[in-house]
């Protein structure tokens, strides 16, 4: 707990409060079980979405964690982001030999993380290359 904890001081960067953070991630550690682990790096995105696009942190992490849970790309679009999670979750049933079965929320879960993680570092990876691009010329 404390690990975790600490992962998630340090991926704020200084944007919100232990406090609130803390807050905005007790209902998503309890949903994603196994998963929860991957919840400093659920932070680091929505800390780059405030970092490139504004708002604020604890909002847009809120937002990050919600998509995961439930599927709906909508919200991660409202802030930059465009998943398919569908596909994410279909890659993932096939690469396990679960094509007839329905993956389990958690597998849901997964296939969701890793399809926003994968098109997050996409996204500011590109970004960051234009504003290095921008900052020599």
């Amino acid at each position: 707990a404390e690990v975790l904890r600490t992962q998630l001081a340090t991926a704020t960067d200084g944007l919100a409060g232990e406090e609130a953070i803390l807050q905005a991630s007790s209902f998503a550690l309890q949903e994603l079980g196994a998963n929860a682990a991957r919840l400093p790096q659920l932070l680091e995105v929505a800390r780059n979405v405030t970092q490139r696009f504004g708002g604020d942190l604890v909002s847009n992490f809120e937002a990050v964690n919600r998509a995961v849970l439930t599927g709906n790309e909508r919200l991660l679009r409202n802030i930059g982001i465009s998943v398919d999670f569908d596909r994410a979750q279909k890659d993932l049933a096939k690469s396990i030999g679960a094509t007839g079965v329905p993956l389990t929320d958690q597998g849901k879960q997964l296939a969701n993380i890793n399809s926003l993680l994968e098109k997050s570092s996409q996204v500011f990876f590109r970004n960051c290359i234009t504003l290095q691009f921008y900052k020599y010329f």
